[in-house]
C-alpha cells in the first residue's frame, strides 16, 4: 500500500518517500520529523543561520555537512529527543534519517548515509558555543520572531508591538558550568531571560544567565537589542513590559532616548 502523495507535502525534499506497511525493517516512531524538517524548509531557519556560520573542519575528513547537522540536532529536540546520546538510536531510523539529510531519493537509506554521531553533534554545539557564533545564534532567535509577526501581517508592518521580558528558573543538578545557588528558589539554577510578543507569544529572543544574577543587571541590553530590532524591522511603535525585577535607570534612559515606550511594575 502506498501513501506517496499525502507525504509530499511534509517530506518535499525528498520525493522518493513512501508510506507502506509491509516493510518491517523500515519501521519508524519519528515520522514527525517530516513536518519539522517541512517547518525549517519553510521559514528558512537553516538558511538563516548558515549566514553567519563558517565550517572550519578539513573538507577532506567532512561527513556530515555543517546544515544537515543543525537539522539533525534540531529535529531532535523538536521531535522530544533531549538528549545528544538519542542520536545512537536516532541516527539508523528511517524517517529520521530522510528527515535530516540532503541526499534525494531511497539512496540516504543506505549504510554510508547514516547520520552523526553523538560526538560528532557533541563537537558541533562546543562550536555553536563561541563567539561571535553565539551571538550570530540569538540574532538569528530575534530575526526569525520579527519575520513571522512581519509575515502573519501580509508583509506590513504592525501599528504596535508588545514586547514580554521575563526570567524565569531552570533547575539543574550538580555542579553544571554557569549554574548558581539562588536563595529565592532555594535551588541551583539557570536564570534565563527571555522576550516573547506579548499578544501571540512568539520568541523574540533568550539570554542564558547564571543562577544567581539580579534581573536588572545587564538586562537593559538584551532589552534594548530586541526593542531596537523591533522597532527598525516591524513596528510602528514599541512596548516593553517587564516586572520590577527589571527597574533600572540605564533601561529607561536607553529605551527613553530611541523613543521607545515601556510599563514596568514597581516594588511599592
Amino acid at each position: 500500500m502506498s501513501a506517496s502523495n499525502t507525504l509530499k507535502t511534509f517530506a518535499s525534499h525528498n520525493r522518493s518517500v513512501k508510506v507502506s506497511f509491509d516493510k518491517p525493517d523500515q519501521l519508524t516512531s519519528d515520522a514527525g520529523a517530516f513536518i519539522g524538517r517541512r517547518l525549517l524548509d519553510l521559514t528558512g531557519l537553516i538558511a538563516m543561520l548558515m549566514e553567519g556560520l563558517k565550517d572550519s573542519r578539513d573538507k577532506r575528513r567532512v561527513r556530515h555537512s555543517l546544515p544537515e547537522l543543525l537539522q539533525q540536532v534540531l529535529l531532535s529536540f523538536m521531535q522530544g529527543w533531549d538528549r545528544l546520546r538519542s542520536a545512537e538510536a536516532l541516527k539508523n531510523d528511517p524517517a529520521f534519517r530522510v528527515a535530516c539529510r540532503n541526499q534525494r531519493g531511497a539512496k540516504v537509506l543506505e549504510a554510508k548515509h547514516r547520520l552523526a554521531s553523538q560526538p560528532t553533534l557533541s563537537r558541533t554545539i562546543d562550536q555553536l558555543s563561541e563567539e561571535p557564533k553565539l551571538q550570530h545564534l540569538s540574532d538569528t532567535v530575534t530575526r526569525l520572531g520579527m519575520e513571522t509577526i512581519y509575515t502573519r501581517n501580509g508583509g506590513k508592518r504592525v501599528p504596535e508591538l508588545v514586547i514580554d521580558v521575563d526570567s524565569y528558573p531552570v533547575e539543574v543538578y550538580g555542579k553544571q558550568e554557569g549554574s548558581e545557588y539562588n536563595a529565592h528558589y532555594r535551588h541551583r539554577i539557570y536564570l534565563p531571560m527571555v522576550a516573547t510578543c506579548g499578544p501571540t507569544g512568539d520568541a523574540l529572543g533568550a539570554e542564558l544567565r547564571p543562577g544567581a544574577m539580579n534581573d536588572a543587571r545587564d538586562s537593559h541590553q538584551f532589552i534594548h537589542r530586541i526593542a531596537k530590532a523591533g522597532q527598525k524591522h516591524v513596528a510602528e511603535r514599541i512596548i516593553v513590559r517587564a516586572d520590577a525585577g527589571f527597574n533600572s535607570p540605564i533601561t529607561y534612559e536607553r529605551l527613553e532616548n530611541d523613543g521607545i515606550d515601556y510599563v514596568m511594575s514597581n516594588d511599592n
